[in-house]
């Protein structure tokens, strides 16, 4: 369906779903899903889905699909939406079917009632046959009409339609052609033109098996169509309808509009046979006729086909056909029985109409497609037009009777001005051919009518400036443009522009030839037997890649033995049939010098190995004897031999030869004593063995067997002969036994005979034999020591293990002799037998178990371990040290020597180590008027440590821990905290501290010795002073121990200074006394002096006030006097 809005006015798209699963909706438009939320409204409420537009603007026009899912498959509908300015008239625009592209129906007359009276026209129609160059003779429109195709025609009743009635049209059905197969005439378009012309092109194919109906409009461009509605066409212009296509056999799903876009990266599938039962011609069942895409996208055009074989494809673009490569790809879906024809980057050059031909053995079928690309924004009305052919004109007949035009509308004549004469181009562009790879440049090239005019180049509709790639220049009136090396995404349209004059060129790149690649190689090295098959095989990127095989330096050509073969997927493949030695050598796959594989073949006999070998065989006479074995080849050749002798079927037939699939059989029919041997099958490579003993009527029933004793036993050894009366007699070493003592030989009349060892001993062991006439059996009698006290290993006596931790001992041991009794085990300790729940003793064949389950430390220490048999016992002492972390060192832990940062402590060692030697003490310190912890201050190896770093007047608290290879003890801590200081304290302060005498950069000071010295020596006083209003202290001087005077040097004249006093001794300064008043630093004793000439002469007005200021000094400060005119001025109220 179509709709058509004004700009501004609200459009919404309803669609009715079924569904009985859950479905989800896509909206698309232009085949691109729409994802703005701004613009569309999309609302789905299970049975009914919309889009909506609030309102329209010209950039909303284009095609819009509704795409549903469901776990089963998509289904799809369409709309066409058209906004227009209002007042606009929109052209007519037919639906454009998104599902299936069914042509009408062919009708042989349509009526339509005429108005008027008239008689129809009757028209025949005769097609032209096309110009086929290289034939020698060419047909002319002349051709007489028995060389022709028949076409038929209906004409129309040449009696004129009564008023009222239906005018007959004019109806031309074109014949529809028989299937044929596909003929060589189809060859590539002459050189000479860029495009190809009508008039040079060379026919394609074989028409359509298809015809089509042409309805011809009457004289007033009435025509009625198949449905019967009337249209409104050109006087003269025809309509051609296609007959319409059968519809598919087989019920193919269309691809929706998502899957068709991914289509160009999915890989192909192959097409299937359709019908299955029968072979049959193919036949294009479904396409769409008008196809649009995007620029910049990839372009689509899809057809769905049937035919059986499936068939192959040949593509056209306005007469020239086109290959696979490039932009182009050629994609088949077996699912849907469709061939996706794939343009990547749609580009405006590539709009026209496309001819798909497909063909087999049986025929061919082809359609024509119209490709239309559009701009981004996806409106082209193009796209939505179909194609329109016209009746031939009539030639030579001048212009129509326009009739007599309105003033307004004839032209008047052109003024002077007028005639001035417009920009132009003297030298057009011309469209450009070139090949990707072949044309290393491009030039397009024009000529302006004025010179030293500057040129635009344009690309499509982006302007191009000088660059790497395009080389732009202008001489004169001559504008250049240079493309290098041009690549296919240069395929354009090329407009240069000076002033308001263009000129415009098309850029076609061919798509460079193809590369071809092996890209799976031959194996290094084939190896196979002579009279097999070799098969050599590598893969190109491409089925159509040109390869050579070769031998050696050889070309290899097809024959009955080189079979050369490849398929659509790359595969190239060399068989060599039959293969002999001479076969052996070098094969190479080329494609060029620079692109080939070779492997070494080599052919080699084929060794034939047994499968299964012969088996050893005892028989009695005149019994049948097979001797078989089995190889690994059907083909297999083998060879009988009896010692050294070959075996080779006689006369006589005394044995048979057979071989049966893979088994082969040598065959005594009736075996004799003299067959007894030894009888060996060969093959080229292998050899198999086997003995026939056969014996004679009489037999062992019962033989001796090997036996084993040990010493003080009785062995008795037995036979049976199948005749119990025959006498039997026994052999040791080839020397006959006598009965004795110890020996006892019975014959108990059943065919049983015994010999009796009563008391064996190790000399006793030997060959047996037992001989009845020619008939003997034999054993070994093996005699053992007997058995002995056991003896336990001692290469392992001292075992450690964690405490708690499960710990396993095995303590090997040996019996010698054969063990008869059983051994039995105590463990002990202190000489006592231990009977804990958590030791575990356990004695094994050749080993005892000792478990400790959860063993304490307390239980390390010394064992015992006793084992014994029958004949005897053997003891041997274990030691088991369980490991844990020392015991904590002994206390106390002492503190001496205590200063204000230093101290010394001392302990005693642990009393148990926990098995392991100690690696050091670990110290550690804790501060109480610290917020921390406990921190570790140092380690050492002896039982002191001296503690330093610490805080004149703080409190500590010292631990140590005793530390082995397992772990630290539990610590060792002091009774009580300690305090950090000297034995001895600071002095007390210095008392009455002051300034006995002063000058400009100095002072003396006297005090008196402090009451206290702190249990030590004065060794000195310092003397510290500091600015009056600073609050840091300088030193000013060092004195010895008997002062109590002392003098600072070095002061600044003017400043104000307090001083103080320290008495040190060995704790360092005491306290220091209290500071002296301030004292400025100046001279003490200066006679007086004036400053300056400042009184001076001055002249002032009566009753003003009369000042001078003087500066005068001194020290210590003189008496000022005032005198005028020699007597003394006394102060007073003036």
């Amino acid at each position: 369906m179509k709709e058509t809005v004004d700009i501004g006015k609200p459009v919404e798209f309803k669609c009715e779903v079924e569904s009985k699963e859950r479905a989800t909706i896509a909206w698309y438009k232009n085949r691109i899903k729409i994802d703005e939320p701004r613009h569309y409204k999309q609302t789905y409420e299970g049975k009914t889905a919309s889009l909506s537009i609030q309102r329209a603007t010209l950039d909303f026009s284009g095609v819009y699909t509704c795409e549903v899912t469901n776990q089963f498959g998509k289904d799809e509908v369409s709309a066409t939406l058209f906004v227009k300015e209002p007042g606009m008239k929109m052209p007519e625009i037919k639906d454009v079917e998104m599902r299936k592209a069914t042509p009408l129906e062919p009708m042989a007359v349509f009526e339509m009632e005429e108005p008027q009276k008239k008689t129809a026209e009757v028209k025949k129609v005769v097609k032209k046959k096309k110009k086929v160059p290289g034939k020698a003779a060419e047909e002319e429109e002349g051709t007489p009409e028995k060389d022709k195709p028949s076409v038929p025609e209906i004409q129309a009743d040449e009696e004129p339609a009564k008023k009222g009635g239906r005018a007959p049209v004019t109806v031309v059905k074109e014949p529809t052609p028989e299937p044929s197969a596909r003929k060589n005439s189809l060859e590539p378009p002459g050189t000479g033109s860029r495009r190809g012309s009508a008039s040079n092109l060379m026919p394609l194919a074989p028409p359509s098996r298809r015809g089509s109906i042409t309805l011809v409009a009457d004289e007033k461009g009435l025509l009625t169509d198949d449905k019967g509605n009337v249209k409104k066409l050109r006087p003269g212009e025809v309509l051609e309808v296609r007959q319409p296509r059968r519809k598919a056999s087989a019920d193919m799903r269309r691809a929706s509009v998502s899957e068709i876009e991914e289509r160009i990266d999915k890989p192909s599938t192959p097409l299937k046979a359709i019908p299955e039962d029968e072979e049959s011609p193919p036949s294009i069942v479904d396409y769409q006729e008008n196809v649009t895409a995007v620029e910049g996208a990839t372009a689509y055009l899809c057809v769905q086909v049937e035919g059986n074989p499936p068939p192959e494809f040949r593509f056209y673009k306005e007469g020239s056909e086109i290959f696979e490569g490039g932009r182009y790809k050629v994609v088949t879906d077996g699912e849907t029985n469709s061939l996706y024809f794939c343009i990547r980057k749609a580009k405006t050059v590539d709009e026209g109409r496309y001819k798909i031909v497909a063909y087999n053995k049986l025929g061919e079928d082809s359609i024509e497609i119209s490709l239309f690309v559009s701009d981004e924004s996806g409106m082209d009305f193009r796209a939505m037009l179909k194609r329109r052919q016209y009746a031939k004109w009539g030639r030579g007949e001048g212009d129509p009777d326009w009739g007599n035009l309105k003033p307004g509308e004839q032209e008047r004549r052109p003024s002077v001005g007028d005639l001035k004469k417009a920009d132009f181009f003297v030298k057009k562009l011309e469209d450009q051919h070139i090949k990707e790879g072949r044309d290393k440049k491009v030039r397009f090239e024009a000529v302006f009518s004025r010179s030293n005019v500057k040129a635009k180049w344009i690309k499509n509709k982006q302007e191009i400036y000088m660059g790497k790639r395009y080389h732009i220049s202008a001489q004169g009136d001559l504008h250049v443009l240079e493309i290098n090396n041009p690549t296919m995404d240069d395929e354009a349209r090329y407009t240069i522009q000076c002033n308001e004059a263009t000129s415009v060129a098309y850029l076609e790149v061919d798509a460079p030839d193809p590369v071809y690649k092996i890209i799976k190689k031959l194996p290094p090295r084939v190896e196979q037997y002579t009279v097999k098959e070799a098969v050599l095989e590598c893969t190109c990127n491409s089925s159509k890649a040109p390869v050579k095989w070769y031998k050696g330096n050889q070309q290899i050509q097809a024959s009955d033995r080189y079979v050369l073969d490849s398929d659509t997927f790359g595969h190239k493949t060399l068989k060599i049939q039959n293969c002999r030695l001479d076969d052996t050598g070098d094969y190479t796959c080329k494609i060029n010098e620079e692109e080939k594989t070779t492997t070494k073949l080599i052919i080699t006999d084929q060794k034939f190995q047994f499968m299964r070998p012969l088996k050893s065989m005892r028989v009695m006479e005149k019994e049948k004897v097979v001797l078989e074995c089995e190889v690994d080849e059907y083909d297999a050749t083998v060879k009988w031999f009896k010692g050294d002798q070959e075996l080779v079927k006689s006369k006589d037939k005394k044995f048979d030869i057979t071989q049966e699939g893979r088994k082969r059989r040598l065959i005594f029919k009736s075996a004799k004593l003299t067959d007894e041997g030894e009888y060996t099958c060969k093959t080229n490579d292998d050899t198999t063995t086997c003995e026939l003993i056969v014996e004679p009527g009489n037999k062992f029933v019962k033989r001796l067997k090997d036996t084993s004793a040990v010493e003080r036993e009785q062995v008795v050894l037995e036979v049976e002969l199948q005749d119990k009366k025959a006498p039997a007699e026994w052999f040791k070493d080839g020397q006959p036994i006598k009965p004795s003592k110890d020996i006892t030989i019975k014959s108990l009349g059943d065919g049983r005979h015994q010999l009796i060892i009563s008391n064996c001993k190790l000399e006793d062991a030997g060959e047996y034999e037992c001989r009845s006439k020619e008939l003997s059996t034999s054993c070994r009698l093996a005699v053992g020591e007997g058995e002995k006290p056991p003896k336990i290993s001692r290469d392992k006596t001292e075992f450690s293990g964690n405490v708690n931790k499960p710990l396993t001992a095995e303590i090997p041991f040996a019996i010698p002799g054969t063990k008869v009794s059983d051994i039995t085990s105590k463990l002990l300790r202190n000489g006592k037998p231990i009977m804990a729940k958590d030791i575990e003793v356990v004695v094994k064949n050749d080993k005892v178990v000792i478990t400790f389950r959860k063993p304490p430390r307390e239980a390390s220490g010394d064992y015992e371990l006793c084992l014994g048999n029958a004949t005897g016992e053997d003891k041997m002492k274990l030691n088991f040290n369980f490991i844990d972390v020392p015991q904590p060192p002994q206390g106390p832990l002492d503190v001496t020597d205590i200063f204000r940062d230093r101290c010394k402590l001392s302990w005693k060692p642990p009393l148990d180590t926990g098995g392991l030697p100690l690696t050091h003490y670990m110290v550690e310190m804790q501060d109480t008027g610290a917020r921390g912890g406990w921190i570790e201050i140092g380690t050492t190896e002896n039982t002191n440590f001296d503690v330093t770093g610490l805080v004149n007047k703080k409190e500590y608290k010292f631990r140590v821990r005793a530390v082995n290879a397992r772990g630290a003890s539990d610590p060792l801590a002091t009774a009580k905290p300690i305090i950090a200081k000297d034995p001895y304290d600071e002095p007390s302060k210095p008392g009455n501290a002051e300034v006995t005498d002063w000058d400009l950069d100095m002072v003396e000071l006297q005090w008196t010795k402090p009451e206290k010295d702190g249990g030590s020596p004065i060794t000195g006083y310092v003397i510290e002073y500091k600015d009056k209003f600073s609050k840091e202290w300088s030193k000013g001087a060092e004195l010895g121990p008997t002062a109590t005077k002392g003098k600072v040097e070095g002061l600044k004249e003017g400043v104000q200074y307090e001083f103080r006093i320290r008495a040190v001794n060995k704790a360092g300064p005491g306290e220091p006394s209290d500071p002296t008043k301030p004292i400025i630093v100046k001279a003490r004793f200066v006679k007086p002096f004036i400053i300056g000439d400042d009184l001076r002469n001055i002249v002032v007005k009566k009753g003003q006030t009369i000042k001078y200021d003087i500066n005068i000094g001194g020290e210590p400060p003189p008496d000022i006097k005032w005198d005028t005119n020699g007597v003394e001025i006394v102060g007073s109220k003036k």
